[in-house]
């Protein structure tokens, strides 16, 4: 009866340490895949970092370049209260003598 005590108490104790092993596996499986996890999303957070410092180096270059632009001054010569129409659209590169409102004469449905 003895042997079949240590024969069981062997049995149980080698499923114990076989049920330990596969614990330790899946463990192991589950913390490189967290790990895994781990780093892609800090390479995603430096990513995203490095876009944030390229924007701002971006800002500070357009910056720079509109402070070094030169500035256009008015002509006091030429006023351009005088002539309004002179100076209408102008801004735009719209000359304000072309007349800009559809031909009554045009057939819409006309192919081209």
């Amino acid at each position: 009866m003895a042997n079949q005590n240590n024969g069981d108490s062997y049995m149980v104790l080698n499923l114990t340490i076989e049920a330990l092993r596969k614990e330790k596996e899946t463990t192991k499986r589950v913390n490189e895949k967290h790990l895994d996890r781990i780093v892609e999303e800090k390479q995603r957070i430096q990513c995203i970092g490095m876009i944030g410092i390229k924007k701002g180096t971006l800002f500070a270059a357009l910056e720079r370049m509109d402070a070094q632009a030169p500035t256009v001054e008015p002509n006091p010569e030429k006023n351009s209260e005088d002539d309004p129409e002179e100076n209408l659209g102008n801004d735009l590169g719209v000359d304000p003598m072309i007349d800009i409102e559809d031909d009554p004469e045009e057939d819409p449905n006309e192919e081209w």
